[in-house]
């Protein structure tokens, strides 16, 4: 029999895992046996420990409840990818036209520096006094360009990213302990 107290009254046993006296509950040994632990292995033995957890009927039709004292369940779950219900995420996004600036009128002067292999100059014959001699030629510019401008329009985008989560099952028991439930059959005593 199994009941619910305050405090545990004169008579009873808490079912908190404890190791019991196998010949002072020769009764409770007969019924649990080692089922919940087999205490010091010879002269006690452990009851259920029914601490934090409910309580589930007997079922050998279904793994986790197919054997009595079986514990399983979990107060806390992460869920993996494969559990995450399938979806994706919208992306929209838009840069809008933008426009180059307008200003065209400009000059922009030559300056050489003398000896310099990096500079090659096929319209000028630059001459210059050693390495790092600079020469500019008095008056040459380029040509200024005429104003003119343009237009950068860089399409919009609209999709969705690709999809993840699998939408598996997942973990949803709370922790149990599995009992044989019983009811009385036989009348009870006054």
């Amino acid at each position: 029999m199994e009941a619910e107290f305050h405090t545990v009254p004169t008579g009873w046993l808490e079912k908190n895992g404890q190791a019991v006296s196998r010949t002072t509950y020769p009764e409770l040994f007969a019924i649990y046996g080692t089922t919940y632990g087999a205490g010091d292995g010879s002269s006690t033995f452990n009851l259920p420990n029914a601490g934090g957890r409910s309580s589930v009927g007997l079922d050998t039709s279904q793994t986790e409840f197919n054997t009595v004292g079986k514990t399983g369940g979990a107060k806390t779950h992460t869920l993996n990818s494969t559990e995450i219900p399938g979806h994706t995420h919208a992306i929209n996004h838009d840069h809008g036209a933008v426009t180059t600036s307008t200003e065209g009128s400009h000059q922009h002067g030559q300056v050489v520096v003398a000896g310099n292999p990096a500079v090659i100059n096929t319209r000028w014959n630059y001459v210059g006094e050693g390495w790092g001699a600079t020469y500019a030629q008095p008056g040459v510019l380029t040509d200024p360009a005429g104003s003119h401008s343009h237009t950068v329009d860089l399409p919009n985008f609209t999709g969705a990213s690709g999809s993840t989560g699998g939408g598996a099952a997942h973990n949803n028991l709370p922790p149990y302990m599995v009992r044989r439930l019983c009811v009385r059959a036989l009348p009870l005593l006054p």
